[in-house]
């Protein structure tokens, strides 16, 4: 995802998907780091996180048909 999404487009793309599909949205949620490396680093995580945790993914999430799950589950 990164900085350059936000809510508004995440649920736009929540509400693309139809019936049987099956969608990775890749993301790093999380809290920004002083580590050594350029991931942990990222603001992007942070934003990331917002993003998943917003009000509007929720309700975006539980009105489609959209089911979580792991790869595993697939």
């Amino acid at each position: 995802m990164g900085l350059n999404n936000s809510v508004e487009r995440f649920v736009l793309e929540i509400h693309k998907i139809g019936p049987n599909e099956s969608v990775e949205f890749m993301c790093h949620p999380g809290f920004q780091g002083n580590s050594w490396d350029d991931f942990n680093s990222s603001a992007d995580r942070e934003h990331e996180l917002a993003i998943l945790c917003d009000e509007s993914t929720t309700e975006a999430l539980t009105s489609s048909s959209t089911r979580l799950g792991s790869f595993e589950s697939l």
